[in-house]
């Protein structure tokens, strides 16, 4: 009767639960194996537990055998798993000693549990994190080439305009091919750091991320400075430490970068610009 009952509470346990002699032979294995990993009762008893147990994993499953069969011990382990369609699954395994009525071990049982969907999201969680550190090592760099560029193409307009003044046709015909040369080239490389930008911000999947105005508007300021010096336009900043928002921030940066030059192509010198965030009812403007 005490095996029956013991056949029957294991049969309908959740878990696979598995036993072996000392050479690793599968005396005893529920029926949750059908279940779980597709095979018949009858085709498991009798075979070895290789036939289960995937050929990378087979060393460290026999080495844990030993450790449990001749040192008492009992093992918690992660194993790869053949299924009868031929995947794997993962699986945690906890070994214990079997013992014969007079208490001499004579194999192990085991009690498995499916992990692989864990596993997989695990893996995901992993890869997601060295992408975020990719991004921002990228993302991180680009902002800081695009920063230069920007600074040479606004140096190269300002010499533009000085040498436009000095009205020596000549030199001013020379000049501005080397200017306009130094601009489309940098227009150029600026627009490949904008595609790396954008690529960065979808590596996670989606389009559009959490960014803070505050910091954005701060970032485009600091690229337009070299056109704000040569107005002598003074810059009032107020940022209302707005909540981050959803969104695109290399194309908020290209809109802020268009407004802020029209702003101060539009001014006179020596004007006044104020640059300041706050939140009106549920908008951040």
């Amino acid at each position: 009767k005490f095996q029956e009952r013991w056949r029957t509470l294991t049969h309908n346990a959740p878990h696979l639960i598995i036993t072996i002699d000392r050479q690793g032979v599968i005396t005893f294995v529920n029926q949750r194996i059908k279940q779980l990993l597709g095979y018949d009762v009858e085709q498991i008893i009798n075979s070895s537990l290789s036939t289960l147990v995937s050929d990378q994993d087979w060393e460290a499953v026999a080495k844990d055998i030993m450790e449990v069969t001749s040192k008492d011990q009992m093992k918690s382990c992660v194993y790869r798993l053949k299924q009868k369609n031929g995947s794997i699954a993962i699986y945690a395994m906890d070994w214990s000693p079997l013992r014969e009525s007079s208490g001499k071990i004579v194999g192990a049982v085991g009690m498995a549990t499916d992990i692989t969907r864990e596993k997989e999201k695990e893996a995901e969680l992993v890869q997601s994190q060295r992408l975020e550190a990719l991004a921002d090592l990228v993302g991180g760099i680009a902002h800081h080439f695009n920063n230069l560029m920007t600074v040479i193409v606004l140096e190269a307009d300002l010499i533009g305009k000085e040498i436009r003044k000095q009205g020596n046709e000549v030199i001013e015909e020379i000049i501005e091919k080397r200017l306009k040369s130094i601009s489309e080239s940098c227009f150029r490389g600026t627009q490949k750091i904008d595609l790396i930008l954008e690529f960065i911000e979808g590596l996670s999947g989606k389009q559009f991320l959490m960014i803070d105005i505050d910091e954005v508007a701060k970032q485009v300021l600091s690229q337009v400075s070299v056109y704000l010096r040569a107005k002598a336009i003074q810059i009032n900043t107020k940022w209302g430490k707005v909540p981050q928002v959803l969104g695109c921030s290399s194309q908020l940066r290209k809109a802020l970068i268009e407004i802020l030059m029209n702003a101060i192509e539009a001014m006179s010198k020596d004007g006044k610009l104020d640059v300041r965030t706050v939140m009106k009812k549920d908008f951040v403007t």
